[in-house]
């Protein structure tokens, strides 16, 4: 009995063993890929940077625009904001494992104008979606994230400090904004990579611009808690006229952004629709608006800030009026509608249907 038992064993683990030779080969999907290029792994990285469908909806349409005041919410409707914030959580956590991955490869290649040029662009990126995550939610995984796929004993990271993330961001974007070398000859492994750039197309002058941006913005986000730290990289920016993306000089239009625009890469924004149309909820405040105009003349003669065309539009007859900030009870409702693909179409652009208040300028 002992024996049958014995040859049925052996005979099953001889079974699974032949099932098993050349799986590897045989597994693998002749469409597919199971290695990614520097180029390629950065390209996603930078298509990450699309805030997702529900964290415009439910983050940034439902909450922030009315808590910072840079809008007047007409009325709240959706409470689930849950959806966006795992959004905002598994984007970048589902990204991080990829810049880590290229950093990995970036530190075992010779240091060259090249080299230094990828590593800053891809430090620049990582700090401008870090700055992002732990501005909502604080303390978050940061130094010891994302390495799980290289070591399996990294699964699971600490929390740090959001102070000590910031010092690291700012430190970071301070040596890339320093050692990008846009004079060197283009040469590879650059020359390639930069053809994966939907951000600048591989513009150093423009990477350095925008290291030197985040610099400043993050610098007035912590002046009130570390205002000798953020009086510092201020100083050094405005002092040494250092490089930074210009939208308007104040007298001329420079037009200079940090964009990824959808006709230029091949693909729809259908969630900047979906979002505003689905919410409707959004118009110009009155608060943001008397940051704009000096009057509340209706034709807008008394708006100074340029940014007012560009973040608004008139009502249905053109006219700039705002809600109130805080409604009362005689305030007239928000009606029409404002937001959607109707107004894609050649031609509809001005049919606002029935809108009694400035909206956000749709596109």
């Amino acid at each position: 009995m002992k024996l049958k038992y014995f040859l049925l064993f052996l005979s099953s683990v001889l079974m699974l063993a032949s099932c098993r030779k050349d799986f590897e080969e045989i597994d693998n999907n002749p469409q597919g890929f199971t290695t990614a290029s520097d180029g390629s792994l950065f390209n996603g990285i930078i298509q990450s940077l699309l805030p997702t469908w529900n964290e415009q909806f439910y983050i940034n349409n439902e909450i922030l625009y009315a808590q910072n005041q840079q809008a007047a919410l007409t009325k709240s409707a959706w409470g689930n904001f849950t959806l966006g914030t795992e959004d905002m959580w598994s984007n970048y956590y589902k990204t991080l494992p990829a810049i880590r991955e290229l950093e990995k490869r970036i530190a075992t290649y010779p240091e060259t104008p090249a080299t230094t040029n990828m590593k800053a662009m891809l430090l620049i990126v990582r700090a401008y979606k870090t700055f992002k995550l732990t501005d909502i939610f604080g303390d978050i995984p940061y130094s010891g994230a994302g390495y799980g796929y290289q070591d399996l004993g990294k699964l699971y990271p600490v929390y740090d400090d959001q102070r000590d993330i910031y010092l690291s961001l700012l430190d970071d974007l301070a040596w890339a904004a320093e050692n990008i070398n846009d004079t060197a000859a283009i040469a590879e492994p650059f020359t390639t990579f930069a053809n994966f750039d939907k951000l600048f197309n591989g513009r150093r002058e423009m990477w350095r611009k925008f290291a030197n941006s985040l610099r400043l913005r993050h610098a007035m986000r912590m002046a009130e808690k570390e205002p000798q730290l953020a009086s510092a990289i201020i100083g050094d920016i405005i002092e040494n006229n250092l490089p930074v993306i210009y939208g308007y000089d104040f007298i001329t239009p420079v037009l200079e952004s940090a964009c990824i625009w959808p006709g230029a890469n091949g693909f729809s924004n259908e969630s900047v629709s979906w979002s505003f149309r689905e919410h409707n909820g959004l118009r110009m405040g009155s608060n943001i608006w008397h940051q704009f105009s000096n009057t509340d003349d209706p034709a807008g003669s008394g708006i100074f800030d340029p940014r007012a065309y560009i973040f608004f539009e008139g009502d249905q007859n053109e006219q700039w009026i705002p809600f109130p900030q805080i409604p009362d009870q005689g305030t007239p409702s928000a009606q029409g509608i404002p937001y959607g693909s109707h107004r894609d179409d050649m031609g509809n652009y001005h049919i606002k249907n029935n809108v009694n208040y400035s909206p956000f300028n749709f596109f």
